[in-house]
C-alpha cells in the first residue's frame, strides 16, 4: 500500500513538471513552481486522507454486526478514521492559501498575507475550508460518540467532505461545466467510495462477517461501474475537442480511464489488497487532473458561458419551456433513482404478499415528475437567466413537489420492504434507517419549531440579502438551492401532512398552528419582492440576454416572480391545510370506530371506570355534608 501512495504521489509531481513545460495561459504569466508542487502533493495527501477516514467509518458502522454494544470510539476503523481525520483537516486547512495561490497561478506568499481577501475571491480556496470543518464535527462525533446512527452521521459528513474541492476546481469552468460538474461529482464521489471501501475491508480482515466479502464485491463493483462510465465523459467535457492522445490532460484521462477499468476487475477478487491500491493510485490521477490545466480552459468564453455552462440567444416560447431542454444533470439523475428505488421496494412488498396502498405510488411519481418537469425541461435554463422563471422553479420544488412526496410514505416503504437483519449479522437497510431516525441529535434537529423558522427563513435569508446574487455566479451555488429547496420543504410538510410519522408527532392542532404561521409570512415575501429593487442585479446585467435590454426588463420580470410567488406559496398551503384538516377528521373517526368496537367486545371499560369516580365523588361529597352537619 505504501508503495501504492508513493507511485500516486510520484503521478501528481509528474503532472506538475508537464504543466511547468506548457505554454502560460493568458493571465498565469506568474505560475509558481513550489506553489503548485505542495498544491499536488496536498491533494494527494488529503485524498489518501479521506479514504482511510471513510474506510474506517464503512468498517465500523456498514461492516459492524448488528448489536455491537462497543461504544463508536472503540469499534475497529475508528482510531485510525480518527488519526486520518485528523491528517485530513491539517491538509484542507494548508490547501486554504495553496489552492487559491495556485488557481491563480501567483506564489502562495503574495495570498498569505491578505487571506481574507482570496478567500472570498476564489470558490476553491473557500471549499477546502468547508471540508476542514466538515472533517472536525465529524471527528468530533467519532470522539464523543457511542451509538453507530453517530457513526453514520459522521460518515455522511466525512462523505460530504469530499465534495466541495471537486465541484469548484477545473471542472467548473468553460462550456459544459454545469453537466461536467454534476458527472464529475458523481463520478469522483463514486472512485473515493470504490477505496474507501476497500480500504474497510482490509482493517481487521480476521474479525469480519462471512457475508462481508460478498456486499463488499457488490459495492465495489458499483462505484467501480459507475466512476469508469463517467470519468471518460467529464474527459470529453474537458478536453474541448481534442484527442486523448494530443494533449497532456487527455493522457491523464486514459489513466485514469485504465485504473478505473482495472478496479472493476478487482472488485471480484477474493482479496481486497489489489483493489485498494487502485483506489490509491486513482487519487493520484484525480491530483494530476487538477494539476494540469486542461484545454477547455484556453477556448474563449462568454459572459453566459463562464456562469451557467452554455448560451441563450433567443427568447423564451412556450414550446421551448415546456418540451425537453438543456436538463439539470444531476436532479435528472436524483429523480429517475428515486422513482427506480421506490419500484424496487413495490416489487419488494409485491414478492412477500404485503398491500400498498396505489394512491401513495401515484404521488410519488407525480412528485418526482415535477421535479423533472422543472429540471428536464427549457424552464430549467431560463430559470437561470430570468427571474421570474427561476421562482416558478424553485416555488414547485420547495412548495408543490414536496406535497406529493411526503404523501408517498418513502420511509414507511423502506421499513416495510427491508427486514431487520438477526443480532449479529451485518445491519440491514431497514436497521440503518431505524438507527438514524432513533438518533437523539437527528431527533432535535427534525424539531417542528427549528424545521418552521428554517422553512420560513430562508427564503428571506436567500433573496432579500446578497447571498442570492453570489449562488447563482457558481453552478454548485445553483444546485445547493434547489437541493436546500427540496428538502426543507418536504421536512416540513412531512411534519404536517407526512405518512411517515416521525418519533414524536404533533398533535392535529399544533401541525395546524405551523402551518397557518407559515402563510402569512410567504404572503410577506412576495410582497417584498414586489416592493423591491432588482434582486442580483450585478449577476444579471453580466449575463447580459438580449431579450432583457430594455431599463425596466430586470424590475418588470422581477415584479412577474413576486405574483408567481404569491400564487405558488398560498394555493399549496391551502391546500395542505384542507389535507391535514381531512387528515384530522379521518383519524378521529378511526379512533371513534375503535372505541365503539372495543365497548361493544368488552374490552373498553373507560366508561365504567368514569361512572365509578363519579359515585366515589358523590361518596365523599355525602360524608362531608354529615360531618358539617354534626
Amino acid at each position: 500500500m505504501w508503495i501504492a501512495a508513493g507511485v500516486a504521489v510520484a503521478i501528481a509531481l509528474v503532472a506538475v513538471l508537464v504543466q511547468a513545460g506548457m505554454p502560460p495561459l493568458p493571465g498565469r504569466g506568474g505560475w509558481s513552481l513550489p506553489t503548485a508542487t505542495l498544491a499536488a502533493a496536498g491533494r494527494v495527501l488529503g485524498g489518501l486522507a479521506s479514504l482511510v477516514t471513510l474506510g474506517g467509518l464503512v468498517r465500523a458502522t456498514l461492516l459492524t454486526p448488528k448489536g455491537d454494544a462497543t461504544p463508536l470510539r472503540l469499534r475497529p476503523g475508528v482510531r485510525m478514521a480518527q488519526f486520518a481525520a485528523r491528517i485530513w483537516i491539517v491538509v484542507a486547512l494548508v490547501m486554504v492559501p495553496l489552492s487559491a495561490a495556485d488557481a491563480l497561478a501567483i506564489d502562495v506568499s503574495f495570498v498569505l498575507p491578505r487571506m481574507q481577501d482570496y478567500l472570498a475571491g476564489t470558490q476553491v480556496s473557500g471549499s477546502w475550508l468547508l471540508a476542514a470543518v466538515l472533517v472536525a464535527v465529524a471527528s468530533v462525533a467519532m470522539a464523543v460518540g457511542r451509538r453507530m446512527g453517530t457513526g453514520l452521521i459522521a460518515l455522511y459528513l466525512a462523505g460530504f467532505a469530499v465534495v466541495p474541492p471537486i465541484v469548484t476546481g477545473h471542472v467548473s469552468v468553460g462550456a459544459g461545466h454545469d453537466w461536467g460538474t454534476d458527472l464529475a461529482m458523481l463520478g469522483s464521489v463514486a472512485a473515493v467510495a470504490f477505496g474507501a471501501i476497500a480500504v474497510a475491508v482490509l482493517i481487521g480482515a480476521d474479525d469480519l462477517l462471512p457475508g462481508v466479502q460478498r456486499r463488499a464485491r457488490s459495492w465495489l463493483t458499483v462505484a467501480a461501474a459507475v466512476a469508469l462510465v463517467l470519468r471518460p465523459v467529464v474527459g470529453i467535457f474537458e478536453l474541448a475537442g481534442f484527442l486523448p492522445w494530443q494533449d497532456p490532460y487527455g493522457w491523464v484521462v486514459l489513466t485514469a480511464c485504465v485504473l478505473l477499468a482495472a478496479a472493476l476487475v478487482s472488485a471480484r477478487l477474493r482479496s481486497a489488497w489489489p483493489a485498494a491500491a487502485i483506489g490509491v493510485l486513482v487519487t493520484g490521477t484525480a491530483a494530476a487532473a487538477e494539476t494540469i490545466v486542461p484545454p477547455r480552459y484556453a477556448v474563449p468564453q462568454s459572459a453566459q458561458v463562464n456562469y451557467l455552462g452554455f448560451h441563450l440567444d433567443q427568447a423564451p416560447d412556450l414550446a421551448t419551456l415546456l418540451l425537453p431542454g438543456r436538463p439539470n444533470v444531476l436532479f435528472v439523475l436524483i429523480a429517475v433513482a428515486a422513482l427506480a428505488a421506490y419500484g424496487w421496494g413495490l416489487l419488494r412488498l409485491r414478492r412477500a404478499g404485503i398491500a400498498w396502498p396505489w394512491h401513495r405510488t401515484l404521488c410519488w411519481a407525480v412528485g418526482w415528475l415535477l421535479v423533472l418537469g422543472m429540471t428536464g425541461t427549457g424552464l430549467w435554463a431560463y430559470s437561470s437567466v430570468m427571474f421570474s422563471y427561476h421562482m416558478i422553479v424553485h416555488m414547485t420544488i420547495n412548495m408543490i413537489a414536496p406535497i406529493f412526496l411526503v404523501l408517498a410514505g418513502p420511509i414507511t416503504l423502506i421499513l416495510r420492504a427491508s427486514k431487520a437483519s438477526r443480532p449479529g449479522a451485518l445491519p440491514s437497510l431497514r436497521d440503518l434507517v431505524t438507527e438514524l431516525m432513533q438518533h437523539p441529535v437527528l431527533a432535535r434537529l427534525m424539531h417542528p419549531l427549528l424545521i418552521w423558522v428554517i422553512f420560513v427563513g430562508s427564503f428571506y435569508g436567500l433573496y432579500l440579502t446578497d447571498l442570492f446574487g453570489e449562488l447563482m455566479r457558481y453552478h454548485w451555488g445553483h444546485q445547493f438551492m434547489t437541493l436546500h429547496f427540496l428538502i426543507v420543504g418536504s421536512l416540513f410538510y412531512g411534519q404536517v401532512i407526512g405518512v411517515d410519522k416521525p418519533a414524536k408527532p404533533l398533535p392535529h392542532l399544533a401541525k395546524l398552528g405551523l402551518m397557518m404561521a407559515a402563510m402569512p409570512f410567504h404572503a410577506f415575501f412576495a410582497v417584498a419582492l414586489l416592493s423591491s429593487p432588482p434582486i442580483g442585479l450585478e449577476f444579471y446585467q453580466s449575463i447580459a440576454v438580449p431579450w432583457m435590454a430594455a431599463p425596466d426588463a430586470l424590475q418588470i420580470d422581477q415584479d412577474l416572480g413576486g405574483q408567481i410567488t404569491w400564487a405558488t406559496g398560498e394555493v399549496p398551503m391551502l391546500i395542505v391545510v384542507i389535507a391535514l384538516l381531512a387528515q384530522w377528521f379521518t383519524d378521529d373517526t378511526r379512533e371513534a370506530r375503535r372505541k365503539d368496537r372495543a365497548a361493544d367486545a368488552g374490552l373498553d371499560n373507560s366508561a365504567d371506570a368514569y361512572n365509578e369516580m363519579l359515585a366515589e365523588l358523590a361518596k365523599r361529597d355525602e360524608a362531608n355534608r354529615q360531618r358539617e352537619g354534626r
